[in-house]
């Protein structure tokens, strides 16, 4: 098994705000992200408390699980009681916009209600600093190059995740200040690293299907990716330098690998890494978009399968969508600890797993 790289030197350089961050709870406590920040936590010392509904694998005598729901308000009380820093990473990830009234409520309650509840329990319970962990996705509507805390949300999105996951931002901005909470987001571009289950499977599992036949668009647009350890780094950072009074309370940042990059040119390691051909043929955007339109629309109504392909696959394939750390920089001194070319690199490996895991149809949601 390929072995994780140790982001946890990263706060090695003393670069911290005066305050200690306390007691940390870190919802989501069993996925990809919440791990890594989890172990960076406990690494420095810290108490980590940890609700999910899933049972996380990782063991240590300051870390403590709690089995709840976000959606649960009486559950994310229990969590935040006796809490100093949140990190709040949970949410549902679904690309699709044309949906059935149960899986839209499904990302509503999750996303959306979710983080209410943990910002009423959190300023119920007296936590001092709330980190959400939002996305690039929230301003992606018309091509966007070096966006930043002043680049406005488009007036409306192609999926449920970017929705829920912009209206959860601005309430969490809006908390600000609310009963001595002090809040932000970070805005992160795709979020990958050895044991990602999400970002690079994607990929993985298009070049299984023999469906990586050719990109979308005219192959200029440049997004952002951000490698989980540089996310971590971010995080610790950000929370660290969050108090009512200094400027991080209440904004919104770009945390990302620094360097935008051609979606398809980005995967190219991974993608020749496992022996496929990187395609050269284009499609045009506008008919794949339309196309991600009504394959939707099929499946909403039973008429298609999953949908490998959305609308917003399309925009993020063919839309510029790119953040600048500028603010970060300056407001908490973030900087991509972690070069990310060597990073996917080293991701090569862990891919090849999935993907033999794939075709022996041992991957979840793969058959």
């Amino acid at each position: 098994m390929q072995t994780e790289p140790d982001i946890n030197r990263i706060e090695s350089d003393g670069s911290t705000a005066p305050g200690d961050l306390g007691v940390c709870l870190v919802t989501g406590g069993a996925g990809f992200l919440a791990g890594h920040i989890a172990r960076a936590l406990l690494e420095q010392g810290h108490d980590v408390r940890s609700l999910d509904l899933r049972e996380p694998q990782l063991r240590h005598p300051r870390f403590h699980h709690l089995r709840g729901d976000l959606r649960v308000p009486s559950d994310v009380r229990r969590a935040c009681e006796g809490v100093d820093t949140v990190f709040h990473t949970a949410a549902v990830v679904d690309f699709v916009g044309v949906a059935s009234a149960a899986r839209r409520r499904r990302s509503v309650e999750l996303n959306v209600g979710g983080t209410e509840h943990v910002i009423a329990a959190s300023a119920d319970a007296g936590v001092q600093r709330l980190v959400y962990t939002s996305s690039n996705n929230v301003v992606l509507g018309e091509p966007v190059e070096d966006a930043n805390s002043r680049t406005p949300y488009p007036p409306r999105f192609a999926d449920l995740y970017s929705t829920t996951k912009a209206r959860a931002e601005q309430l969490v901005l809006a908390a600000n200040g609310r009963a001595g909470l002090a809040t932000c987001a970070l805005r992160p571009g795709g979020i990958y690293g050895v044991g990602d289950p999400f970002y690079l499977p994607q990929v993985i599992e298009k070049c299984a299907r023999g469906l990586l036949l050719a990109d979308i668009g005219d192959g200029r647009a440049m997004a952002d990716n951000t490698f989980v350890g540089n996310l971590v780094h971010g995080e610790l950072l950000a929370a660290r330098h969050l108090t009512l009074d200094g400027p991080v309370a209440g904004h919104a940042y770009y945390v990302t690998d620094g360097e935008p990059t051609n979606p398809l040119e980005f995967f190219r390691p991974i993608i020749e890494g496992l022996g496929y051909t990187v395609p050269t043929r284009r499609l045009p955007y506008r008919p794949m978009y339309a196309l991600g339109y009504t394959w939707e629309l099929l499946n909403r109504y039973g008429l298609a399968p999953e949908p490998q392909l959305t609308r917003l696959h399309c925009m993020k394939a063919a839309v510029s969508h790119s953040g600048s750390i500028e603010e970060a920089t300056r407001d908490f001194g973030y900087q991509p600890a972690f070069a990310w070319r060597e990073e996917l690199a080293a991701c090569v490996p862990y891919c090849r797993e999935v993907l033999a895991k794939m075709k022996a149809g041992a991957w979840p949601g793969f058959a």
